[in-house]
């Protein structure tokens, strides 16, 4: 094949009409690409370059004038063929991005749907064919992905009380008592590492600080027994009805009487 530039013509031109051509031509110059498709945009360019190519060749046919006419209107029509506005699509995009770098305050529930919603959304923004109605369904699928995070629950509190639990001695303490502590302070471990928990759950977490809390403040201390020399103190038969602890401060206080 040889090109138009190397292409040699003998004899005269012929006779053809390039009218409606020329008249395309001068309208096609004078339209606007802003916002048009990518590939319209080309397909335009491409058209109206063949069309100037022709008009410029004496010798063309009046089918490669006709073919060159017919592609420059479709081309012409072409550019009806809008991109669609992507700014709240870009700001939704930018919204997402900011939660993927701070993923570690999500929960995972629905994150894959947000990760999904944001690779579609900037294929469609990064699109130059993308229409308004690519564009749209794109950024509701972000949008409701974004809407579908949750933070996760504020366990600080919870954390602060359980290595405060962790550091008591409990060998000083009744064991009804510890066991009370030793089942909260189970549940409270439960829920700091249940990573589902979020902010809508933040009752759950409280309750737990409550329960745990409240086993520390009535941690019992076990009873301390008589010493021999107080065991010895007898004690009026009023006093007997007191409890142990009273009891044996009472016999210390009469066994330091005695001594006096």
């Amino acid at each position: 094949n040889v090109s138009e530039k190397t292409r040699v013509y003998y004899g005269e031109p012929p006779k053809t009409n390039k009218s409606l051509l020329e008249k395309t031509y001068e309208y096609a110059l004078n339209q606007s690409i802003e916002g048009v498709v990518d590939s319209a945009v080309m397909k335009f360019e491409e058209a109206k370059a063949a069309a100037k190519t022709v008009l410029d060749n004496a010798y063309a046919s009046q089918d490669e004038i006709n073919t060159a006419w017919s592609n420059l209107v479709e081309a012409i029509h072409g550019l009806g063929l809008k991109q669609g506005d992507k700014t709240n699509l870009k700001m939704l995009i930018d919204m997402a991005d900011e939660m993927v770098a701070n993923a570690d305050k999500y929960v995972d529930t629905n994150w894959q749907q947000l990760l999904d919603a944001l690779d579609a959304a900037k294929n469609v923004y990064n699109d130059g064919d993308a229409m308004e109605e690519d564009v749209q369904p794109a950024a509701d699928a972000l949008l409701n992905a974004i809407l579908a995070q949750r933070f996760k629950a504020d366990k600080s509190n919870l954390e602060d009380l359980i290595n405060k639990a962790n550091d008591i001695d409990l060998s000083k303490y009744t064991d009804e008592s510890v066991a009370v502590f030793k089942a909260a302070l189970k549940t409270a471990n439960t829920v700091l590492a249940d990573e589902s928990l979020s902010e809508d759950d933040q009752d759950v977490v409280d309750n737990a600080v409550s329960e745990l809390n409240a086993a520390i403040e009535n941690l019992s201390v076990k009873a301390t027994p008589p010493s021999p020399m107080t065991a010895r103190v007898t004690l009026p038969p009023r006093m007997m009805q007191l409890p142990m602890k009273a009891r044996t401060r009472a016999r210390l206080r009469l066994l330091q009487l005695a001594t006096i």
